[in-house]
């Protein structure tokens, strides 16, 4: 019973991790959005390796539609 007991922290630490890790990368481009598209209401799309600011101009990856 005990092992199930860690297995189940360990997989509770490792989602933890793993969601806390995903909202700082969304923060920080989320940040770099801000920077390159002005103002908050100028971003249009923000993901993991593409920016769009409400100008159509993409500045990443710009194989996703």
């Amino acid at each position: 019973m005990l092992k199930i007991a860690y297995f189940m922290l360990a997989l509770a630490l490792l989602i933890l991790i793993g969601t806390l890790t995903e909202s700082f990368s969304y923060a920080k481009q989320r940040e770099t959005a801000l920077k390159l598209c002005g103002s908050e209401e100028n971003i249009a799309y923000v993901d993991s390796d593409t920016v769009m600011c409400k100008r159509d101009e993409v500045i990443g990856n710009s194989d996703k539609e």
